[in-house]
């Protein structure tokens, strides 16, 4: 038998072409080209048959194509769809309806959520920290001292002892008080000014306290200037009234699901008296949400009457960015979820960060 050997070959006019010099590893291995002219045998070996319509092909790392055992769907889908199967076929299906409904809203709707206490004497060891929470509580301490962030951020959260079994919440214990309840914006404010608050306590010196959070996200990628404006009441030094917020941080990147702690930031404190803070500048950084706090006092008026101003105003000055939104995902995770970690010694307001990345996705 007659044989031909060579190690090029070349059309008429053409290229060199040098041709492989062993036999393929696999069967259905193809001949690829290189620009150099080298031809060799693919690493990856074709499948020895056609699939049926649609299927994919898949490898087993192994250099083996083969068609995937699932068709594709045959349309494109809709924007925001994500592939599901029953077990014996794909096709395309809506997320859960949360989420477009809030990426939708964003930008078009503003929130808080706020809880407040009846509680009066805040401060004394008799009325707070014997039953309920920690020790001495100081609302114009909030951003400044690690005790009053504690305890503040778990009562915002609902509960000052939240690892407790017997010992009162101190939050919600009237029946005219609010336990994380989310209030909407109506124009440009959200709050409410000089709302009477009728309860059992009627001491002179002291009063209930609220806790009201707005939760604002840069969604540009770099850090971005906003403004707040809020109105407060404050009553006396414990029983007072800050404004501040917290700034996540986290172990890479900027996603909810990496924040591993954060800081408060004071902005203002009042001792007494009621009034405004109108300017008041924060740097929001870039594909950040913060938690701007405000606490307020429910000042003594008479018998078993108190009066308090709790309100962001100017709302269309500080969302005047169309990056800046309402972050209504950690809206919605501060009124439902809870930090696991907490005790009536130990909040852990980055764990509102991780929540809200399960229960309403990560970003």
């Amino acid at each position: 038998m007659s044989k031909i050997i060579v190690d090029q070959i070349q059309a008429n006019g053409g290229d060199v072409l040098t041709i492989p010099s062993t036999d393929a590893a696999l069967n259905n291995q193809p001949i690829v080209g290189s620009t150099t002219g080298t031809l060799s045998f693919s690493p990856l070996a074709m499948p020895a048959a056609d699939g049926t319509a649609n299927k994919p092909l898949t490898t087993d790392g192994s250099g083996q194509l083969q068609f995937g055992a699932f068709p594709l769907p045959t349309t494109s889908g809709s924007n925001g769809n994500y592939l599901s199967t029953d077990g014996t076929s794909t096709s395309w299906a809506a997320p859960p309806a949360v989420v477009p409904s809030l990426l939708s809203a964003e930008g078009l709707v503003y929130g808080t959520m706020v809880t407040s206490t009846a509680q009066s004497n805040s401060y004394s060891t008799g009325d707070w920290s014997s039953t309920g929470p920690w020790t001495t509580y100081r609302h114009d301490q909030f951003f400044s001292n690690t005790t009053n962030s504690t305890q503040g951020f778990n009562m915002l959260l609902g509960d000052g002892y939240p690892d407790g079994t017997s010992q009162s919440t101190y939050v919600g214990n009237s029946g005219l008080e609010v336990q994380r309840l989310v209030q909407y914006a109506n124009g440009n404010r959200v709050g409410w000014v000089g709302r009477d608050w009728w309860y059992d306590e009627n001491s002179t010196s002291y009063g209930g306290l609220s806790w009201r959070v707005l939760p604002i996200r840069n969604t540009s990628a770099s850090a971005t200037t906003i403004n707040i404006a809020a109105m407060y009441t404050a009553y006396t030094t414990y029983n007072a009234a800050s404004l501040g917020y917290f700034t996540p941080t986290n172990s890479s990147g900027t996603a909810y699901s990496t924040v591993t702690g954060g800081t408060w930031t004071q902005l203002q404190t009042a001792g007494s008296g009621t009034g405004s803070w109108g300017t008041n500048s924060i740097s929001v950084p870039a594909n950040t949400t913060i938690l701007v706090l405000l606490n307020t006092a429910h000042a003594y008026q008479t018998t078993h009457r108190f009066m308090e101003h709790s309100l962001f105003y100017n709302l269309h000055t500080t969302f005047s960015n169309p990056n800046i939104i309402c972050d209504l995902r950690m809206l919605y995770a501060l009124h439902q979820a809870r930090t696991p970690s907490a005790t009536e010694s130990a909040a852990n307001p980055e764990e509102i960060y991780t929540a809200c990345a399960t229960i309403f996705g990560d970003r």
